[in-house]
């Protein structure tokens, strides 16, 4: 399936698509009349392959014994008779990864299943105890290993074959969980990564990866000060979660923060709204390349967020940064840094699924500005608006492979003209 048949835009039956407008996050289209809109995602649609922009599609390949995908930013093939794939970035450079040593043989069982945002290749009980899957997205690829019992592996050893010059990096990040949900905060597992010697051999870098679990979590224990103990309590199934690194995308365009403290742009949901009477939960969504001038009429604006749960009864307040082309979010220019519009929208959600808020004025007080040009960016904050306690919400992030991606849907009249309607797609928000 393509990304974009994976996003929720407003009604395209009658539009004709102009491939030449195409862009690495949005597409274009001729709904007649004059009018026209588009689409624009915070995680890529295209990739460019010989100067044009094709459709991503994240569904493998099956070539007998090994699985492929090629129409994305990258190129990934799994091997089906051992656990081995090898990754090609189209910025350039390869990597190869195989296990070496997972406590014991891998047993094979390879079941392909494709998410929403994402597609995935699952083998189960690769050993006692352990599952790994693949999972591959717009802007990434990761490695998931689950650790359903006890009995599972706790440490992982791979060979990786490297070029020298490659853009990327592989297994360099490595985080985990358990699964207990009766804590109000998230349960780390304790990893630790070792690197053994590298030997480098006609531009390839030849060395091992070793990735162990310690046998415990933290969990903060103090609200007030997050202080934190290591728990041995652990809840199965455990998820342990390295992937490949590569700037093919901007992920700064979404964002979650908790008070003054936390920030991330990497989370895979954004919570909003407050928690325990002390920690404000603000997210942020970043829309670039919006093609509006600063002569145009925005007839309506929607913002369009999936929402996957509601908390008690949230508060909320939608407003945007008030300039002329909004920067990335940054730990030290997050949400509560921007400046405020004048205009702001007040949102008390209610349900789960999809969520319409009218931003109208908002989106019509940026491109007013003096220094506003068509092509800009636009990024929305959401906050607490008054309701203190533990009212929250979750939304989608844009890197979620089940998730769907929030929307900006703007209707717009250019010059005077029939009405136009852009409409934009963005991020999640994290907790």
């Amino acid at each position: 399936m393509k990304q974009f048949d994976k996003l929720k835009p407003g009604d395209l039956t009658s539009a004709a698509e102009d491939v030449s407008k195409r862009q690495p996050n949005s597409k274009e289209f001729d709904l007649g009349n004059g009018k026209r809109r588009i689409v624009s995602s915070v995680g890529q649609l295209h990739y460019e392959d010989g100067g044009a922009q094709k459709d991503i599609d994240l569904t493998p390949v099956d070539l007998g014994d090994r699985w492929r995908i090629d129409q994305a930013p990258y190129i990934i093939e799994i091997r089906k008779d051992r656990l081995e794939f090898t990754y090609t970035s189209r910025k350039g450079g390869s990597v190869t990864v195989s296990a070496s040593d997972i406590g014991g043989t891998p047993r094979l069982s390879p079941v392909v299943a494709e998410g929403s945002v994402g597609s995935r290749i699952r083998f189960d009980n690769v050993r006692p105890g352990l599952d790994i899957y693949f999972e591959f997205r717009p802007n990434t690829v990761r490695i998931f290993k689950i650790l359903k019992s006890p009995a599972a592996p706790t440490q992982f050893t791979w060979d990786i074959e490297e070029d020298e010059n490659a853009a990327f990096t592989v297994l360099s990040t490595l985080i985990g969980r358990d699964s207990k949900t009766s804590s109000p905060f998230s349960r780390n597992l304790e990893l630790s990564r070792a690197v053994g010697p590298v030997s480098t051999v006609g531009g390839v870098k030849f060395y091992q990866v070793t990735e162990t679990f310690h046998g415990r979590v933290s969990e903060i224990v103090d609200a007030s000060t997050r202080r934190r103990e290591w728990k041995t309590d652990l809840v199965y199934p455990l998820v342990i979660d390295p992937d490949i690194t590569e700037n093919i995308t901007d992920t700064d365009d979404d964002a979650w923060s908790q008070n003054s403290h936390t920030f991330t742009v990497s989370y895979t949901w954004i919570k909003i709204g407050t928690a325990y009477g002390i920690f404000r939960e603000d997210g942020g969504f970043r829309f670039q390349t919006i093609a509006i001038g600063n002569a145009d009429t925005i007839d309506l604006a929607n913002l369009i967020l999936e929402v996957t749960a509601v908390t008690n009864t949230p508060e909320l307040r939608i407003w945007a940064d008030d300039v002329d082309d909004a920067p990335a979010f940054t730990s030290s220019d997050r949400m509560k840094d921007m400046t405020k519009t004048t205009a702001s929208t007040n949102w008390d959600p209610t349900s789960t699924g999809s969520n319409t808020v009218a931003v109208t004025s908002i989106v019509q007080e940026i491109v007013d500005r003096g220094g506003w040009a068509s092509g800009q960016d636009i990024r929305f904050a959401i906050g607490d608006d008054g309701a203190g306690g533990t009212n929250w919400i979750k939304v989608d992030d844009f890197t979620t492979t089940d998730g769907t991606p929030a929307v900006l849907e703007i209707d717009f009249t250019a010059g005077g003209a029939s009405p136009t309607i852009n409409l934009v797609t963005a991020p999640y928000l994290p907790a």
